[in-house]
C-alpha cells in the first residue's frame, strides 16, 4: 500500500505549479490555445456515489477552473463539491486517451486514513450495478410461488475485489486540510507501459474502501470533499 507515497509527490508537483502561476501540466491538453475547452469536453460529469444517493459534478464548474486552482473554493455555492461519505468517485471519458496520472485534492473535517482503490471499465454495462453500501443488507428474503417467505439467501454484490484494482493504497487526511492524492503508474490488464488506456465511454471508478459495506467494522467511514481534478494525458 506504499503506492500513494510516490503518487502524492506527483500531485504535489502539479499543485505547486498551479499555486505559483495557475498553470498546470496536463500533457496533450496543454498544447491547445482553447482555455482548456478540449480538456472539459473530454470528460462527462464526475459522479460521487454515496450511501443514499449520488451527486453529479461538472468538471469546469466544480473540479478545475481558475477559482478552484487559485483559491481552493468555488464561484457559486451550487458548484461546490459536497462533503459526503462517497463510496465511488466516477470519472467518465468522452474521448480516448492514454493517461499518465490522475490527481486531485481531498479534505475531511476529521483526521482519518482513507483506503482507496482505482478500477477502469470499458463502459457502463460492465461497471458495478449492484453496489454494497454501508447500510446494504447481507441477505434477502426468499419467497415461494405463493409469495410466502421461506428463508434467506446471501446477496451477491458486484463491486470488484481489491485484487482487480489498478492501484490500491492509503491516504492520510488531517482535519480541515487539503491533501493531494495522485494515481499512477497504472497496472492495466493487457498493457505493460504503466499508462491507463481509456477509451471513449470508459469509466474510472475510485473506490473509498472506508465507505464500502464490505469493510464495516474494519475501517471507519469517512466523509470528505475534493477539488482540482488534474488528468495528465500523453496521447
Amino acid at each position: 500500500m506504499a503506492v500513494f507515497k510516490s503518487l502524492s509527490r506527483i500531485a504535489t508537483v502539479f499543485f505547486t505549479l498551479a499555486l505559483a502561476s495557475c498553470a498546470v501540466d496536463l500533457g496533450v491538453f496543454e498544447g491547445k490555445s482553447d482555455n482548456y475547452k478540449t480538456y472539459y469536453d473530454s470528460f462527462g460529469e464526475v459522479k460521487g456515489l454515496y450511501d443514499g444517493g449520488k451527486v453529479n459534478y461538472d468538471v469546469k464548474k466544480s473540479l478545475f477552473n481558475d477559482k478552484t486552482m487559485k483559491e481552493f473554493t468555488w464561484d457559486k455555492d451550487e458548484d461546490a463539491v459536497k462533503d459526503l461519505p462517497y463510496l465511488y468517485v466516477v470519472i467518465p471519458f468522452k474521448e480516448s486517451m492514454k493517461i499518465q496520472s490522475v490527481a486531485f485534492y481531498v479534505r475531511s473535517q476529521v483526521t482519518v486514513t482513507l483506503e482507496m482503490s482505482l478500477f477502469y471499465f470499458d463502459g457502463a454495462s460492465v461497471a458495478p450495478q449492484k453496489i454494497k453500501y454501508l447500510t446494504s443488507p447481507a441477505t434477502e428474503t426468499i419467497y415461494d410461488s405463493e409469495n410466502n417467505p421461506i428463508g434467506e439467501k446471501e446477496i451477491e454484490y458486484d463491486d470488484p475485489p481489491i485484487s482487480e484494482s489498478m492501484i490500491h493504497g492509503n491516504l492520510e487526511l488531517f482535519q480541515g486540510d487539503y491533501v493531494s492524492v495522485g494515481f499512477g503508474p497504472f497496472q492495466q490488464k493487457g498493457y505493460e507501459d504503466d499508462y491507463l488506456h481509456a477509451g471513449k465511454d470508459g469509466l474510472v471508478y475510485i473506490r473509498i474502501e472506508n465507505n464500502s459495506g464490505f469493510n464495516v467494522g474494519r475501517l471507519p467511514s469517512a466523509s470528505f470533499t475534493f477539488i482540482n481534478l488534474l488528468i495528465r494525458a500523453v496521447e
